[in-house]
């Protein structure tokens, strides 16, 4: 099972992964309200649909004014997204996500797994070398520009192996100790929930050297289910809309 975006968001930020400052809404009055609350100068508005490529399907925008977030929004709630995955039916939207857009200064893939050939927990951070909004988290950057490390189920990614991983990204210092910090704060999610896959992509480097998941993808094993914290995370104000 693959939570949907703001329920995987809703579990980075149990385990203090920052992500943006996030709304989630269930009609277009919702969108527009939820933009005027965030007061961003653009807003994100995104489908909640569990497959990639949402913006080739027509499933994330940009916008300037919350007016524009509501027209959009229309055009969203009632309707199906397609993918190369969801068959002829497609995948109806019934919530979207109205987020603060983030400049960028670098972004970084994040992922642990359990590895198909060695069994092993892995852990793999690489640089993009493009932003796009809706990458595919499954199409993994290309092998030479990733870095992996094995870790121990038992206690975890360790300091130094953090260490490694932030020279080989060749991140600065404050860069590096931020992405150390997300990179334990991942690892104990990752050991706690038991999914199969977490992923962070794009995980966003400001200007300011901060880190911010813009998107996260989390596919838990069929045994494990979605807390019910995470189906909850809505704004209470936005309940009578």
């Amino acid at each position: 099972m693959r939570l949907l975006e703001y329920q995987a968001k809703a579990l980075c930020l149990q385990y203090a992964i920052p992500v943006p400052r996030h709304l989630l809404a269930r009609s277009p009055q919702q969108v527009r309200k939820a933009a005027e609350q965030l007061d961003s100068e653009m807003i994100v508005v995104k489908a909640q649909v569990p497959f990639d490529d949402r913006a080739r399907a027509g499933g994330i925008k940009v916008v300037d004014t919350p007016w524009e977030a509501e027209d959009y929004a229309q055009t969203l709630f009632g309707n199906r997204l397609f993918s190369d995955n969801t068959g002829a039916m497609g995948v109806p939207v019934e919530a979207v996500l109205v987020e603060e857009f983030c400049p960028i200064a670098l972004e970084l893939y994040v992922s642990m797994h359990i590895d198909p050939t060695t069994l092993q927990h892995v852990v793999t951070v690489a640089r993009e070398s493009e932003v796009q909004i809706g990458h595919s988290p499954l199409d993994q950057p290309p092998a030479n520009r990733q870095f992996r490390l094995a870790i121990n189920a038992g206690v975890g990614i360790q300091n130094f192996q953090c260490q490694q991983l932030c020279r080989a990204l060749k991140l600065n210092v404050s860069t590096s100790d931020n992405l150390t910090d997300l990179l334990k704060s991942l690892s104990d999610l990752y050991y706690e929930q038991t999914p199969e896959r977490v992923i962070i992509r794009p995980l966003a480097v400001t200007q300011t050297n901060q880190l911010l998941a813009l998107n996260a993808s989390i596919f838990l094993t069929p045994r494990v289910g979605p807390q019910q914290f995470i189906d909850t995370y809505t704004i209470s104000a936005f309940s009578n809309v």
